[in-house]
């Protein structure tokens, strides 16, 4: 039974520390940094005619994405460095999105969905709410990280299932 386990933990570590060395195609090509997300309205649609800003640590608006009609914004060739969001609505006003900075390094794709909570344009300060979850953790790794964590949870769910067929085992011994 153990030699299963092991066979098993070799051929799902191996590989797994192998894809991590491969860079990613963010990595290989483009150096710039990149954010990209979803924007959908109220009722979870795609809030089409509205934009996203992005904003450096310094407050101002360095660039602005349209929303395309799947609800897909996207920032390029960004530098590395921290970065908040910012929503215009199709009359042009604009509020700041409530959620925490960014952080983005060269060669990395971010991502960050968005959901407008709040139609009134006077409650600038709660327009758009943070879509977080297990989803947005993984999509926010680099490959190395979706890697390592594949190996990390692998090896936690192997060396569990191992000490528990030990356990198995030892209390299945009888003496006489």
């Amino acid at each position: 039974m153990r030699s299963v386990f092991r066979s098993l933990t070799v051929s799902l570590i191996v590989p797994a520390m192998l894809l991590a060395m491969i860079p990613s195609p963010a990595q290989a090509g483009d150096r710039g940094a990149r954010l990209e997300g979803l924007l959908l309205d109220v009722q979870g649609r795609p809030a089409t005619g509205y934009g996203v800003l992005l904003i450096d640590d310094q407050g101002r608006e360095v660039q602005r994405s349209p929303i395309d009609p799947q609800g897909l914004y996207s920032f390029r060739g960004m530098t590395s460095g921290a970065y908040s969001l910012g929503i215009e609505t199709p009359q042009g006003q604009k509020a700041p999105v409530a959620t925490p900075p960014i952080r983005v390094d060269d060669g990395q794709l971010a991502r960050r969905d968005l959901q407008i909570s709040e139609t009134d344009p006077r409650a600038t300060g709660q327009v758009v709410q943070g879509n977080y979850g297990l989803g947005m953790w993984w999509a926010s790794l680099s490959t190395a990280g979706r890697a390592w964590t594949i190996v990390a949870l692998t090896t936690f769910f192997l060396v569990t299932v191992a000490i528990i067929a030990d356990d198995d085992e030892e209390t299945q011994e009888t003496d006489f």
